[in-house]
């Protein structure tokens, strides 16, 4: 009763802000998770025909999608910076509700659950499925806000590219063109009469 008097006491009405900025935060990651799949589920011929559009909302979209890259990372940025600011928030406001001790702990295990379920459920599952479903719908809603966050985070997104780029380069040089049957070929040159049959087809597994 203590702990739920603390949480239904006036000084709810201090947390209305945090609660609001707590709904956008949700409604935002929604966005961006539904159109990271709106994006990368258009098939050709929607995009041939967004291309071929007098609409500016559809050539807006052609517009990001030319830069899959560009536009993936500014997702991914995006979505993990509003995900963070919303488990940090609802973090600060359990703990000064609760305060410390035995119920402070609970709380943050209660939050903790319920963070996760509010992002997983409604910020990632539903607009995903729903975008799916109503791809060029949904973008032509996010696509703007997409276009401006692309602009807002370029200087931490060209970096990050640039970085990944240097990544895929080093481990292409470094990567090796030989088939299954090249190596299950070497396997039984090298296995010798010691080698028993269990041994090969252990290795044959490991091999495929």
């Amino acid at each position: 009763w203590g702990l739920l008097a603390q949480v239904t006491s006036p000084s709810l009405v201090s947390y209305l802000p945090n609660l609001f900025i707590l709904i956008i935060l949700l409604l935002l990651s929604a966005l961006v998770s539904g159109s990271e799949v709106a994006f990368f589920s258009l098939s050709s011929d929607e995009r041939s025909r967004c291309r071929e559009s007098d609409s500016s909302s559809e050539k807006r979209i052609i517009r990001l999608l030319d830069n899959p890259q560009l536009l993936l990372a500014t997702l991914l940025i995006f979505n993990n910076l509003v995900n963070i600011t919303f488990v940090t928030i609802t973090a600060l406001m359990t703990k000064q509700a609760l305060g410390p001790g035995a119920e402070a702990l609970l709380g943050v295990l209660v939050q903790t659950v319920g963070v996760t379920f509010m992002i997983v459920f409604f910020g990632e599952l539903i607009p995903k499925v729903w975008a799916n479903q109503n791809n060029l719908r949904f973008l032509k809603i996010t696509a703007p806000i997409i276009q401006f966050a692309q602009t807002i985070f370029r200087p931490i997104s060209i970096p990050l590219l640039g970085i990944s780029n240097i990544i895929e380069k080093r481990v292409q040089r470094k990567s090796y063109s030989i088939s299954v049957d090249e190596l299950n070929h070497a396997l039984e040159i090298t296995t010798g009469k010691e080698t028993s049959d269990e041994q090969r087809e252990i290795l044959r597994g490991i091999v495929n």
